[in-house]
């Protein structure tokens, strides 16, 4: 995993929770041992990368152009990366080394990343994003979690209709959602 210094490269933060997520439920529901064992180094890389570049800067899921922020949701998942390596560490009698990586982590997001009791896209703004809604999801916390709740009736402002727009306002100005 290589991080670029080129302008025209993004760097998201948010893919290892995703992939460790998937592989987590394959082993989980077959039970599969072997291709864990097989995979481990690989894990145990991915796992050691987050440990080291959890507090870097990101595009976050949406992409989003210009100076790359912390974004909650990157950050989420990063949690969620090194929480489904730990997990599955112990499947196969390896130690979960990312422990205290992964609650300082857990910590920097609640301390950093949540306003009047929600969660925002990222510290400093009052704004949240509906990428958050899926935290919950992937374990980073649970649904009826006071944080998750709070953060649903603030997303509640996002709501268009039937729709929900990402978030209130970018670097490009409000999104809008349009009729077919």
């Amino acid at each position: 995993m290589r991080i670029g210094n080129a302008a025209s490269e993004q760097v998201q933060l948010d893919v290892e929770g995703f992939l460790v997520a998937a592989i987590k439920k394959y082993v989980e529901s077959s039970n599969d041992l072997d291709f864990l064992r097989e995979e481990w180094p690989k894990l145990r890389y991915l796992a050691d990368w987050v440990s080291t570049h959890w507090n870097l800067r990101d595009a976050g899921i949406w992409e989003e152009r210009g100076t790359p922020k912390h974004y909650t949701h990157s950050k989420g998942m990063m949690f969620i990366a090194l929480k489904g390596v730990g997990e599955m560490a112990h499947l196969i009698g390896e130690e979960d080394r990312w422990r205290r990586v992964r609650e300082e982590l857990g910590s920097w997001i609640m301390e950093n990343c949540l306003v009047n009791g929600y969660m925002v896209r990222y510290p400093g703004t009052k704004d949240s994003d509906a990428a958050l809604l899926s935290l919950p999801l992937y374990g980073f916390m649970e649904v009826k979690d006071p944080t998750f709740l709070a953060t649903l009736r603030k997303l509640e402002e996002l709501r268009l209709g039937p729709f929900v727009k990402r978030y209130a306002e970018d670097f490009m100005g409000r999104p809008s959602i349009r009729s077919c």
